[in-house]
């Protein structure tokens, strides 16, 4: 999970540090469970958690190029027939 904090006055600060007007996210253990819960009850920030995104999903509209990748491996290859194999090119003599 990530903490997305948003001050409704720039350079507010709160916990040791300037918040600005424009979102900022951190990771969950950046603050203690104390500096966190006064964050939250600071009436001059905007305090949203956020949830991590799956790791095997791609953002909405992007493709997942690692998993194309996988599939691509998982594809079987196409195996050339035995028939195929023990026919001669074209024009080719047949010597018996």
């Amino acid at each position: 999970m990530s903490i997305r904090i948003t001050s409704k006055k720039e350079g507010f600060r709160r916990c040791g540090i300037e918040h600005s007007c424009t979102p900022q996210t951190y990771s969950q253990d950046h603050f203690t469970p104390e500096q966190l819960a006064a964050l939250r009850a600071e009436p001059m920030l905007i305090v949203d958690f956020l949830p991590d995104p799956e790791p095997d999903k791609a953002p909405e509209g992007k493709p997942d190029k690692k998993k194309n990748k996988e599939a691509q491996k998982a594809e079987p290859e196409v195996a050339v027939s035995e028939q195929a194999a023990e026919e001669p090119p074209q024009g080719a003599e047949i010597s018996e």
